[in-house]
């Protein structure tokens, strides 16, 4: 999940990959005008799918299906405004 999103938006953004996580991505987001609100949705998603990789065992399948499913509606969210 998370390879897909940097690549989503390291393509969308014109950033490095190393660049398409983080407050790098989010002030590029901020000047292409993308809301505040999903620049939060996005965060949040971001700290989920760090948690996630050092908390596997104790993740469930429905929270991955939620994160996947939250993934797919920022996505498209960004997408329409970029």
């Amino acid at each position: 999940l998370e390879q897909g999103l940097r690549a989503f938006l390291s393509d969308a953004l014109s950033l490095p990959l190393g660049e398409a996580f983080g407050e790098r991505a989010y002030e590029e987001m901020r000047l292409e005008r993308v809301p505040d609100g999903i620049i939060a949705r996005l965060r949040a998603l971001e700290d989920k799918i760090e948690l996630a990789r050092f908390a596997s065992a104790v993740s469930t399948t429905d929270e991955m299906h939620r994160n996947l499913e939250e993934a797919k509606a920022v996505t498209r969210a960004v997408e329409d405004i970029l």
